[in-house]
């Protein structure tokens, strides 16, 4: 009981000496117009590995109490949000197969059609540069593995660390990105979640980039799980100069009883010049037309700032340019997309294709002939198997398109070619992401 007054106090007394302030998912403390700065950063670390062991004694003392906390809370129904209606794994369908789009018909979010990187980490961390921090308390340094909650394989985030294609260089002013992610421990509010990261390619070398206090221009977008909710958080820096202006803060939200433990979630965010918007499933959660502090260009990394681990990412896909089916039938007498998504090995479409379905649709209407779809699968499994795939995925994008859209059943044939017409050599998770694509032709 006295180490437990003792600790107590000592607590009190720190919170009462630090103003604490979060500051792109760091908790930055201000004693008296303390400045901070590279020298004495070394003292800082040491602080702050003193007060991460005095929280850690606290919450050890109240292990019972959060225990019972955790399992009161993670029966939290998600009723009433929006978010709860989709989940990216599990499409729901009829009995006929036909899946349920009512929750994306108003979603705004269109992908690019052209894929610059992709990745399911079907190759484990190849694709990635990573760098870690504070390993002293780190449970791992960032993994691939496999889970119960979802098929496929996930990056099991590092606490602390950054993470950047290799490939992936200077990205287009307008682009869009999308990922499954998931968190499997109750998280606090304390530091911060992912963080999605622009920054500006010109001098970036994340061997030595400074994630708190970069002086490289970047915008910073950070999705935040604490217990069932969302914290959202938008930042920009254009360099530390002894204190972290107000103006550069563009967003702080926060939404209550949101999201759950063990539940997948898609995140989509789209750039339109320095117009950002992301996506949480089909919500809107952040709307910034003048995100981007300058006309420069940026690359993409993934940063993870959190309390505890238990944050996993996957079907990374960041691509550019907007489907315009008119104009490639008017032009090409063909429209080919890689934007009709299915569910893992089936025929089965992902209710966030759509969009995409529907401005298909408006241009068949325009269309006085016929119209042949065929299927395209990439390398993965049998040839047998992948023709038969992608036959089923043809009859079910044309199943879409009569009931969903009211096209005429008898201008449309389907085929499935499977994997005997490649795009490239199938040889990475982005190649064989552009092979899976759909055809339709007019005859």
């Amino acid at each position: 009981m006295k180490k437990f007054l003792t600790m107590l106090v000592v607590l009190l007394f720190i919170q009462f000496n630090f103003a604490q302030e979060t500051v792109g998912g760091r908790v930055v403390k201000n004693a008296k117009d303390k400045t901070y700065n590279r020298g004495e950063q070394k003292g800082d670390d040491t602080v702050d590995k003193t007060l991460n062991k005095l929280e850690e004694g606290i919450n050890n003392i109240f292990k019972k109490k959060e225990k019972k906390s955790k399992e009161s809370k993670s029966k939290t129904s998600n009723s009433g949000t929006s978010s709860g209606t989709y989940d990216p794994i599990n499409t729901k369908t009829d009995k006929e197969g036909n899946t349920d789009y009512s929750a994306f018909k108003n979603f705004d979010f269109v992908p690019g059609e052209n894929v610059l990187f992709f990745d399911d980490f079907s190759n484990g961390l190849n694709q990635w540069n990573k760098v870690t921090w504070d390993e002293w308390e780190e449970k791992h340094k960032g993994m691939v593995t496999t889970t119960n909650v979802a098929p496929g394989n996930w990056y099991y985030m590092p606490r602390k660390g950054m993470t950047a294609p290799k490939s992936l260089k200077a990205l287009p002013n307008q682009f869009t990105l999308e990922f499954d992610f998931y968190y499997d421990e109750e998280h606090s509010e304390h530091e911060g979640g992912i963080s999605i990261m622009f920054v500006k390619v010109k001098g970036f070398n994340i061997n030595n980039y400074d994630f708190y206090f970069e002086r490289n221009t970047r915008l910073g977008l950070e999705v935040h799980p604490a217990h069932d909710h969302l914290f959202l958080k938008g930042w920009r820096e254009y360099g530390y100069t002894g204190g972290i202006d107000e103006s550069e803060r563009i967003l702080i939200d926060d939404r209550q009883k949101y999201l759950e433990t063990n539940k997948v979630y898609r995140v989509s965010v789209s750039r339109n010049g320095s117009h950002v918007q992301l996506y949480i499933n089909q919500d809107k959660v952040i709307d910034l037309p003048n995100a981007f502090p300058s006309n420069e260009s940026y690359t993409f990394m993934l940063g993870n700032n959190s309390w505890i681990s238990g944050l996993y990412v996957s079907n990374i896909r960041i691509a550019t340019g907007s489907p315009q089916p008119a104009k490639e039938f008017n032009d090409k007498k063909t429209f080919i997309t890689q934007n009709i998504h299915f569910d893992v090995n089936s025929e089965v479409i992902k209710p966030t294709s759509y969009q995409v379905l529907k401005e298909i649709a408006a241009s068949m209407q325009q269309i006085s002939g016929n119209i042949k779809i065929v299927g395209h699968t990439d390398s993965d499994g049998s040839a047998e198997h992948n023709l038969v795939l992608s036959q089923k995925r043809a009859a079910s994008v044309k199943r879409a398109l009569v009931n969903e859209f009211g096209i005429d059943a008898n201008k449309l044939t389907t085929d499935g070619k499977g994997l005997s017409q490649p795009l490239n050599k199938n040889s990475n998770a982005s190649e064989k992401a552009q092979n899976r694509r759909v055809e339709f032709i007019i005859q």
